[in-house]
């Protein structure tokens, strides 16, 4: 047991307090918190046209009765009739039912207000301009971006294309990334039912062979895989330079745990506080609230891999990459001095060979 404790003393020294104090130093030169609350301010107005792509994008691949994955479910269940479902009413319902779970039912209510009001307007997404909705909703994932090119320092290099032409196609390149990762995150969502709805149907066939907590483990285990599958491409291919799958690993496995005990923690403290004194501002004020902490949860896990590839990953061996921005300066500043250090030695040198003859 000493060993065992000074082994762990000396992991705990040698490498949790170096990365710790290097996170801080570049949280703090990256500005998280700033990165943070933008984000909640984009996500906040994307947040309706993107349930409402995510909703028409599920209805178009899943509402006719031939669509394949109808065919699937009837493979599983044999053609019960228990298991017809409307995708879209099922997405909404768990979308609202996540926000009064995890979130605030005030939120849900306000939530589900909107999107009824929009529905009998006539502004549904298959009738509101679709190039208004891709973009309103791709700005979150165009922040998302920028911010990751942040933290990884490849801004920088980005910055030097300042011409007419290369400006416009890295606008191009990231809206239409964003565009994909909106694609993507309705897929998401369209999966997400899916094993829902695969688990219920399992449940109810079998509900004697395998007790309420197993369920509920597995249904959590299979949410809890699909944010980390996700969180490890996110974090590998975002950022606009080459990084390592070992560099990734980690951070995703860490900012999942962060991420899934905000969403059960979440819910207790913001049922058990005072929000609801503020009508539908206090709703505003805890959805706003709940997605700045995700997106910290998020960017920390995204500097985090970031300073481990550093120190003990893959860029381990580059070190001027721990502060591009203040070795620059330095690097310009040393070459005079190191220059006329030579010019004074070889002067030193050739005055000894005057004298020796």
């Amino acid at each position: 047991m000493p060993r065992f404790g000074k082994r762990v003393m000396g992991v705990f020294q040698n490498h949790v307090i170096p990365l710790g104090q290097e996170m801080l130093r570049q949280q703090q030169q990256d500005n998280l918190m700033v990165l943070s609350a933008a984000l909640a301010y984009f996500a906040f107005f994307s947040l309706i046209p993107l349930i409402l792509i995510s909703l028409g994008l599920i209805g178009i691949f899943v509402g006719a009765a031939d669509s394949p994955v109808r065919q699937m479910l009837r493979l599983i269940t044999g053609d019960s009739p228990d298991i017809a479902i409307n995708p879209g009413l099922e997405a909404y319902e768990q979308i609202v039912t996540f926000i009064g779970t995890f979130i605030s039912p005030d939120v849900a209510v306000l939530l589900d207000q909107t999107l009824s009001q929009l529905h009998n307007s006539g502004l549904e997404a298959g009738l509101i301009g679709a190039i208004i909705l891709f973009w309103s909703a791709s700005n979150v994932f165009a922040q998302i971006n920028q911010a990751f090119q942040r933290i990884w320092k490849t801004d920088l290099k980005q910055s030097q294309n300042t011409g007419l032409f290369a400006s416009a196609l890295l606008f191009i390149r990231d809206r239409a990334l964003a565009f994909g990762l909106v694609m993507l995150s309705a897929l998401l969502l369209l999966i997400s039912l899916l094993a829902n709805t695969i688990i219920a149907i399992l449940r109810n066939i079998a509900p004697e062979i395998l007790g309420d907590v197993v369920w509920e483990s597995v249904s959590f285990g299979t949410a809890f895989t699909l944010l980390f599958l996700v969180l490890l491409l996110l974090f590998k291919y975002l950022p606009n330079t080459t990084v390592a799958w070992g560099d990734v690993w980690l951070g995703a496995l860490l900012t999942t745990i962060g991420i899934s005990l905000l969403v059960n923690l979440s819910g207790i403290f913001f049922q058990n506080s005072n929000f609801a004194l503020y009508g539908v501002l206090g709703s505003i004020m805890v959805l706003l609230f709940w997605i700045f902490l995700s997106s910290s949860t998020l960017y920390y896990g995204a500097e985090f891999t970031y300073v481990y590839a550093l120190l003990y990953g893959s860029r381990r061996s580059i070190p001027a990459e721990m502060d591009t921005t203040d070795t620059l300066p330095d690097q310009q500043t040393e070459k005079p001095e190191r220059i006329e250090l030579e010019s004074d030695a070889s002067l030193s040198r050739s005055v000894q060979k005057e004298k020796q003859r």
